[in-house]
């Protein structure tokens, strides 16, 4: 309890001084949140022994790829959210270092922020299955799934749900995902509103700009917390 209770402290400085202004004070609480969800999940994987046996060094080298593509993607995301104040707006004008204007449609800002989703989730995976044992967890469960060795976020998900319950991924939309993977979505019009359309749901851009950014933090504090707790430091790393 007293080393969780440290971590989220160094995680919460860390955000606040280092890296302030990055992140709102809601979304430094969400990140505690899922630092918890985590770090709760680890001890009793760990507990139960299916964590996976893996050096540090080697996931270390994990840790530096997938936080290279984190910070790419994540730039990018940040650089359009900075600029759109309104999603609804017919059109949004970018200035080069030059001056030159460029206008952008709403569903355009909005694709870098869609392929942010599905890659920051790819990303949570990616390290989830480099320390967990997911096949043998789910071969434990009472009333296994059926994996056909696919370990995308679906059944990964369900996997470590059915296991044990955590909230982890309260806020993960997996019909989301998989219509950006598959491009099964569209944009549409209503009234002043632009409406991202996917699987027989509707998501208002702004939301969809929400789950982005919540995916992104999702997998900063997956990763962050496992790396911590198989003795990497992560924060060399961002």
């Amino acid at each position: 309890m007293v080393d969780k209770v440290r971590w989220l402290g160094a995680v919460g400085t860390y955000f606040t001084k280092n890296r302030k202004g990055e992140l709102t004070q809601s979304e430094i609480k969400l990140l505690l949140d899922y630092t918890i969800s985590i770090w709760d999940l680890i001890e009793k994987i760990k507990t139960e022994g299916f964590l996976k046996q893996i050096r540090e060094q080697e996931l270390a080298e994990v840790g530096k790829r997938l936080f290279r593509i984190h910070n790419a993607v994540g730039s990018l995301q940040n650089v359009m959210m900075r600029y759109v104040t309104n999603v609804n707006d017919t059109s949004k004008v970018l200035k080069d270092s030059k001056g030159n204007e460029y206008a952008f449609e709403p569903e355009t800002i909005m694709m870098p922020t869609l392929w942010g989703y599905v890659t920051h989730l790819e990303l949570t995976v990616a390290i989830l299955k480099e320390v967990f044992d997911i096949e043998r967890i789910n071969a434990s469960l009472a009333k296994p799934i059926s994996l056909r060795g696919r370990l995308t976020i679906d059944p990964v998900k369900k996997v470590l749900e059915n296991y044990s319950g955590t909230d982890l991924f309260r806020d993960v939309d997996t019909e989301l995902r998989n219509a950006i993977s598959h491009y099964e979505f569209d944009f549409i019009r209503r009234g002043p509103n632009s409406l991202l359309i996917y699987r027989d749901c509707e998501m208002q851009l702004g939301d969809a700009m929400i789950a982005s950014k919540k995916a992104n933090i999702l997998f900063t504090a997956v990763i962050l917390t496992i790396l911590h707790m198989k003795k990497v430091n992560p924060f060399l790393m961002m």
